[in-house]
């Protein structure tokens, strides 16, 4: 669901009809439930958010979407390296 709203409001955002973008992601965010396997779609979402809302001139809204966008990015990423490296180390006790 969360994917097909990405796809959704970036066909809107070519269109140049960045509200109905945002509307797209918005109603997808709030319906969705945070799990790891929904973590991609949701950061996808997010961006697709931040473009909307730049698109319509908020720029300093979506400054600070954007950061919160690269600090939870940041964090997955982060999340998922550790488990990485720490996933044959388990293995081994």
């Amino acid at each position: 669901m969360l994917r097909s709203a990405y796809l959704s409001s970036l066909i809107h955002l070519l269109a140049g009809r960045p509200r109905a973008a945002q509307s797209a992601v918005y109603a997808a965010l709030a319906r969705s439930p945070r799990t790891p396997k929904s973590e991609a779609g949701s950061l996808l979402c997010r961006t697709a958010r931040m473009f909307a809302l730049t698109g319509q001139g908020h720029l300093v809204l979506g400054e600070e979407r954007h950061e919160e966008l690269t600090a939870r990015s940041v964090a997955i990423g982060s999340e998922k390296m550790l488990q990485d490296l720490l996933g044959p180390v388990s293995e081994v006790n």
